[in-house]
């Protein structure tokens, strides 16, 4: 969710467009693609554990294309055939292609805080501040559902390979949709507490997620039931990681957390 503030996007060749090989991959479940793209860096902070992790190299640093005129809170997402999804405080989605820099579609939903999430199909997911969960096409921007939370949605959308987007709203619930019809699964309400982090999640399909009544909050996630809570002093906006060995990284007011 959280990200660098930019006048316009810059592309450098030592950027996102040369990491690869790190998106989650999808599967199919009842003829259906589910899970997240398998493209390079299919959402904020790449994998589903948040690792933001890639294989790519830098070359030179030199600039290949920027757009101006917008600043930009929402983190870039590349999909299939190299095409980067942002948002912007015009109020609009972009899809760029990463080559060239051309502007291929946008679409006006108000998404410039939450960062997208692509499926294996292509779906562009991602929060507004009008409330809605959008799932946009990858080729046109139309929207295929939306799916209307009683607050803003800062949280970046992730996709388990159950079919399940995650996400959390400043209503103090945290969600779980179906990808392909963005009916609910279920909700979670966490403590009264808003939600601004982006959830992470764990080999075993566990989802974690942090909020602002100072917890970090591990969901079931199928049922969205809590299996355990950690309490720090704080609200926790940051979003956590997972490595590989299973311990959580997160951050709350000046302190890092490793947790297990």
């Amino acid at each position: 969710m959280r990200c660098l503030h930019l006048i316009g996007l810059v592309l450098f060749t030592t950027t996102v467009l040369l990491i690869a090989g790190c998106g989650g991959g999808g599967s199919s479940t009842g003829g259906k693609l589910t899970g997240l793209a398998h493209s390079p860096w299919p959402k904020f902070r790449a994998t589903p554990g948040n690792t933001a992790q890639g294989t790519g190299l830098g070359a030179t640093g030199a600039m290949k294309w920027s757009i101006a005129n917008a600043s930009y809170d929402s983190s870039p997402a590349i999909g299939l055939n190299t095409v980067v999804y942002f948002g912007s405080s015009d109020g609009t989605v972009h899809a760029v292609n990463g080559k060239t820099g051309t502007q291929l579609w946008t679409s006006s939903h108000q998404a410039y805080e939450s960062s997208p999430a692509i499926g294996a199909d292509g779906t562009v997911y991602i929060g507004s501040r009008d409330f809605n969960l959008y799932a946009l096409s990858g080729k046109t921007g139309a929207a295929n559902w939306s799916f209307k939370t009683g607050g803003l949605i800062m949280s970046s959308p992730t996709i388990g390979m159950n079919g399940m987007v995650y996400f959390g709203s400043l209503d103090n619930n945290f969600y779980a949709l179906d990808q392909n019809s963005g009916a609910l699964i279920w909700s979670a309400t966490l403590g009264y507490a808003d939600v601004h982090s982006s959830p992470a999640i764990g080999a075993d399909g566990t989802v974690y997620v942090g909020a602002s009544d100072t917890k970090l909050y591990a969901l079931n996630g199928n049922t969205g039931a809590v299996k355990w809570t950690y309490t720090t002093g704080g609200n926790i906006d940051s979003s956590p990681a997972i490595d590989s060995d299973g311990t959580i990284y997160f951050g709350w007011e000046g302190t890092m957390f490793a947790i297990k």
